[in-house]
């Protein structure tokens, strides 16, 4: 960190200033992320809630509004964000979502 002379910020997100490490050493170092795809299923009583969370967290690849109100989607994320990602999706949902790698 000293060689892209990038200094913590302890008031800033962590997830941010990781993000912009990872932007500054790649110039420097070979780095690659390995990236999943996530299958998400969402009730419709928490769609509307957890859209914006799954957003956050990867790219939208695909999306689709059911009948029944109900929201499934493919995000895809980097690998270590996975469990997280599961983690909250859960909480959000009361244990009522469906998510699987692709």
């Amino acid at each position: 960190m000293e060689h892209i002379r990038y200094s913590i910020d302890p008031f800033k997100e962590t997830e941010e200033q990781a993000k912009d490490v990872i932007k500054l050493l790649r110039p420097v170092l070979p780095l690659k992320i390995e990236q999943v795809q996530v299958k998400v299923r969402i009730p419709a009583e928490y769609a509307a809630k957890a859209y914006g969370t799954v957003k956050g967290y990867g790219t939208i690849k695909s999306e689709e509004w059911r009948a029944d109100g109900s929201w499934s989607s493919v995000v895809e994320m980097p690998a270590g964000l996975y469990g997280p990602f599961l983690e909250k999706l859960g909480e959000l949902t009361k244990g009522n979502a469906d998510a699987k790698k692709l």
